[in-house]
């Protein structure tokens, strides 16, 4: 399966360290912290994530926390910037605001991008994500200078140079966050991803670097989940879903990750094996509740094994996410369309419409919509 730069989001998301490793509480829900944002109630969700950070500074195996509760924010939600900006002028000291509005920041660059390939892909679109990656990079530094000790700030500080191919630079920033905590898994796995072979590095890079924290697992034995990172980018360089699937596997005799089972969901779900697909992604959202990519997917197989209500609630939670996602929109008018649901299936590809007016797919569903619905009833 071909590379292309549609992989960005999730080759961004991949810093987040999950595993049984020590103690953890409770794990931070996206949608209750993205409601105190909206509802304005910036000095309580500034207290919640002052508690994770504080709970990770005390004990490293708490940086699952830590990391799921800023990535909440990592969405392109265009409303979101409003709350982000008013959240960092009534509380200027913030290094949360500010680390927060650096990811949104971030997702928004990516999406700007778009999923092309580099040829086929605009000069707009290409300043349009260079625009944002700016505007995340001043966010995240000013979050460090608070806060030296923000890992998901220095994970999206290494991304960014990795999609320029500016190796110096991803060193320099994996060394600082290092140099503030040895332990850091997210940090690590973001530097291991930045040496995969499709962003200029190889194999032989990633596995000298992993191998640089084998004297932490005497203390942390969950980094030995990074030696699974080696077969889950050889599955994603792979050419068929079952090579792909066999890599993913062999990735998971390492040790439980998100990333792995969100690979293993994928392969599964594209061999039609949609039921299994359906739990290897179940596993996958315990160990990161509210990931977008992974509840897109479970969606699109509960749909495959005739679970409507199932697969139409993970893809509205998608589309919550992110309301200007048209394709999505539409792909959930079809699936009222196919369970002849026909008012909420005009309802989707009518919104998907206006947000991508020159769509001839788009109009074609509407008007098979509105050929099943009785003139009286629309």
């Amino acid at each position: 399966m071909a590379i292309v730069f549609r992989t960005l989001l999730i080759a961004l998301m991949i810093c987040l360290p999950i595993g049984p490793a020590g103690a953890q509480s409770e794990v931070p829900q996206a949608q209750e912290l993205i409601a105190l944002l909206k509802e304005e109630k910036y000095e309580m969700l500034d207290a919640h994530l002052t508690r994770y950070q504080n709970a990770f500074e005390a004990d490293f195996r708490q940086e699952k926390n830590v990391q799921v509760a800023f990535l909440s924010f990592q969405r392109t939600d265009p409303s979101l910037e409003r709350y982000l900006s008013e959240w960092i002028i009534r509380f200027p000291k913030s290094y949360s605001a500010r680390l927060a509005r650096g990811l949104h920041y971030g997702a928004v660059g990516i999406k700007n991008r778009g999923s092309g390939v580099a040829s086929k892909t605009t000069a707009t679109q290409v300043s349009g994500m260079q625009l944002y990656f700016s505007k995340a990079q001043e966010d995240l530094r000013a979050a460090l200078e608070m806060n030296p000790q923000l890992m998901p700030a220095y994970t999206f500080m290494i991304f960014i140079p990795m999609v320029f191919g500016l190796r110096d630079q991803t060193k320099a920033i994996i060394d600082e966050a290092l140099r503030k905590n040895p332990y850091s898994f997210s940090a690590r796995w973001s530097y291991v991803a930045s040496l995969e072979p499709r962003w200029g590095g190889s194999y032989r890079e990633m596995e000298d670097f992993i191998a640089q924290a084998r004297p932490y697992y005497g203390k942390y034995p969950y980094l030995i989940v990074l030696n699974g990172k080696i077969f889950a980018a050889r599955g994603d360089e792979a050419t068929n879903w079952g090579t792909t699937l066999f890599h993913y596997d062999k990735a998971l005799a390492y040790g439980e990750h998100w990333h792995y089972y969100l690979g293993r969901g994928k392969s599964l779900y594209h061999l039609q094996r949609y039921g299994e697909a359906v739990v290897a992604l179940d596993r996958a959202l315990q160990l990161w509740p509210g990931f977008g990519d992974a509840l897109k997917l479970r969606g699109l197989a509960h749909w495959g094994v005739g679970n409507y209500e199932k697969s139409l609630k993970d893809l509205t939670a998608v589309i919550d996410m992110d309301p200007t996602h048209h394709e999505l929109i539409n792909a959930r008018g079809e699936l009222h369309f196919a369970f002849e649901r026909y008012r909420d299936a005009l309802k989707d590809y009518e919104e998907a419409l206006r947000l991508s007016p020159d769509n001839q797919a788009y109009v074609g569903n509407r008007d098979k919509a509105l050929r099943n619905i009785p003139q009286g009833q629309r």
